[in-house]
């Protein structure tokens, strides 16, 4: 679905014509992969949209964070962040989250879905009427021990709505 999207004639054919953006997280450097007390990140052999796709297993049901970026947001400006996700069975406690935090959640999505690939889409825009510093993008896996998430293609962009995924600029 491209509700941002243009549709422009040429030589008598629709073309969809999609809004530029950038996507904040520098995918060359973004890795979330880790070991720890909480979780095992891995890096699968599959592919979406060109990227990885990583697989985390929760072995706790504690809550550190997958962390996108941590960027500074202007008085009125909206950002807007994404990812994929996948859980293949019902998560028994808290779903796959993605969440925009500083001190709280300032804006929050939660997975809906089992078995198929879902966007989580988030998006904050800054009311508080000055400059908010540290924001950081979070994800959450599904929270309960021995549960499986997988997810791939985080965006982050300077928008008060997501544009289909891009690994760069478009």
């Amino acid at each position: 679905h491209h509700e941002n999207a243009l549709m422009c004639l040429n030589g008598g054919k629709a073309v969809l014509v999609e809004e530029g953006t950038t996507n904040l997280v520098d995918l060359a450097t973004w890795n979330p992969v880790h070991d720890d007390a909480y979780e095992t990140v891995t890096k699968t052999s599959d592919t979406l949209y060109g990227q990885p796709i990583y697989k985390g297993v929760k072995k706790l049901a504690g809550t550190p964070p997958i962390e996108l970026k941590t960027i500074d947001i202007p008085a009125g400006a909206s950002y807007t962040a994404t990812i994929w996700s996948r859980v293949d069975s019902a998560p028994a406690g808290s779903p796959p989250g993605l969440l925009f935090y500083r001190g709280s959640f300032l804006a929050n999505a939660t997975s809906a879905v089992v078995g198929r690939w879902e966007r989580l889409t988030a998006t904050y825009t800054n009311n508080t009427g000055s400059a908010l510093t540290g924001v950081a993008v979070f994800f959450y896996l599904a929270q309960d021990a021995g549960e499986v998430t997988y997810f791939a293609c985080p965006q982050l962009e300077a928008k008060p709505f997501a544009t289909s995924f891009v690994a760069g600029t478009r």
